[in-house]
């Protein structure tokens, strides 16, 4: 098996010192080889960069495909969509199947969210997409609402493939308390915390957080953090400068451990989508929430994928979007009863025993058998009229 992939550079957006001036690299990983190639990492990620940062990655993938010689399947994780590309041209080259990995739908996003104007140069996008995943061998997604999304680009159902984000319980070790953070920050001590960490980018929707913070500002039982960058985070925190928020404070991303000791220190974790994204992305964050046992409070539509697992599971508490009132009286009934945190833990746990790796990757690999045996045979019989 073989991994073509790039620099590690996230979630900081900088490479190591080591890889800033590499353009190749191969080293086995667990029997994997693994081949990375050059990309363009910029400090400061704009709209025009991110393109020049995928296009970068396809292109040295590309070269690294014809390094890496023939392969029996092509699997490539969207986005980027023009990763798609790359994976067909290496397919077709290959006479392989191609499997096209839907993670996230941006295209859809963008233009739900009203980030750009519909016109040809996104007519033009989307029937690229719609001929990616109709000539793909099998499309995977995340959820029922993303599949219905491929299904109806004229992907038809029988190539479409649920695989859910999975979770290796195994590796799930719970961190112990952070007494030196407390004693760093003694504002948080014997405070009940609100916690967001992850992109902070428009269609996450962390603004409600702060419109929360705001209205919370004379309740002093509770504290909130939000962690991580992203492309909102400027105009965030210029908000919570204007407010003088005192109960408010951005924090940059946490490497793993770090992480893990935060989040035991979390009462509540935060998570945000925005109206009409509900069916296009699924928080990848969440499973390892749930399995430090931590409970939700998810400002949702509530009938998208990420409100719909909350409310089945009882793992937290969906409130709909930018409800700023709805999630204020959320808090006031957490304060009032706060053991209701810890069945809503438990409940994560219960759920998350449903995605774990070896439960969830069985799937994924009969799929992919499925699609070498069906091709072996097609060659072998080429009388046979094409299944795909």
């Amino acid at each position: 098996m073989t991994m073509l992939t790039g620099f590690s550079y996230y979630p900081l957006w900088s490479k190591r010192s080591e890889d800033r001036r590499r353009f190749f690299a191969r080293e086995r990983y667990r029997g994997i080889d693994v081949i990375r190639g050059y990309l363009y990492v910029p400090s400061r990620p704009s709209s025009f960069k991110r393109l020049l940062h995928e296009i970068s990655f396809c292109f040295f993938a590309l070269l690294n495909g014809f390094r890496c010689g023939k392969q029996d399947l092509v699997v490539a994780i969207t986005p980027p969509l023009f990763l798609a590309i790359v994976a067909r041209f290496l397919a077709w080259c290959w006479q392989c199947p191609v499997i096209t990995h839907v993670q996230d739908l941006p295209l859809d996003a963008a233009q739900d969210l009203g980030m750009v104007k519909k016109g040809l140069a996104m007519r033009g996008m989307f029937a690229i997409e719609r001929w990616l995943y109709q000539r793909s061998s099998a499309v995977i997604t995340l959820s029922d609402g993303m599949q219905q999304k491929i299904l109806s680009k004229g992907v038809p159902v029988e190539k479409t493939v649920i695989v859910p984000n999975w979770i290796d319980l195994e590796s799930q070790v719970k961190a112990t308390p952070c007494e030196e953070f407390l004693n760093r920050c003694p504002l948080v001590r014997d405070r009940l915390i609100v916690a967001y960490a992850g992109n902070i980018g428009k269609k996450q929707g962390v603004d409600v957080l702060v419109d929360l913070a705001v209205r919370a500002s004379g309740n002093t039982r509770f504290y909130f953090y939000i962690v991580g960058d992203g492309a909102d985070r400027p105009r965030l925190e210029q908000i919570v400068r204007g407010k003088k928020l005192s109960n408010l404070e951005f924090r940059p991303f946490l490497g793993v451990a770090d992480y893990r000791r935060f989040l035991d220190l979390i009462d509540i974790v935060f998570v945000a989508q925005r109206s009409g994204v509900g069916n296009i992305f699924f928080p990848s964050k969440l499973l390892g929430i749930m399995a430090q046992r931590k409970p939700l409070l998810v400002s949702a539509d509530l009938d998208s994928e990420l409100g719909q697992v909350i409310q089945r599971s009882n793992a937290g508490i969906v409130v709909p979007f930018g409800d700023i009132g709805a999630l204020e009286h959320v808090l006031s009934v957490v304060q009032a009863d706060q053991r209701c945190l810890g069945t809503m833990g438990e409940n994560g746990w219960k759920q998350v025993q449903l995605f774990d790796r070896k439960v969830v990757l069985s799937r994924y690999e009969e799929t992919m058998r499925t699609l070498v045996r069906r091709n072996v045979f097609q060659r072998t019989n080429p009388a046979r009229k094409s299944l795909e």
